[in-house]
């Protein structure tokens, strides 16, 4: 059982696109990831394959899914259904504030 307590402090974090940094934890059948962004930072238009659920837990956040955009704050969180057929699921583009 080596894995089953850890510091998020010593997850190696990794560079996902210009100003945005991920950490994850990776279960048997589930992924965490935790996903710090500087202010302002752009995520670009995406998909994934698997149901994706968020909590802001700091900041603000800007994102759409699905056509609907909302303004995220601490405490808020979203959901994106799993991508149904390739290309055909809800995109996710994300801005910080």
């Amino acid at each position: 059982m080596e894995d089953t307590y850890a510091k998020l402090s010593e997850l190696e974090p990794y560079a996902v696109w210009p100003g945005v940094v991920g950490r994850v934890v990776n279960g048997d059948r589930l992924t965490l990831a935790v996903v710090d962004l500087e202010p302002n930072a752009d995520v670009a238009e995406h998909q994934h394959d698997n149901e994706q659920l968020g909590l802001v837990l700091k900041g603000e956040i800007t994102m759409t899914i699905a056509g609907a955009s909302r303004s995220l704050h601490p405490g808020d969180r979203a959901r994106s259904a799993c991508r149904p057929q390739p290309g055909t699921g809800p995109s996710v583009p994300w801005t910080s504030g």
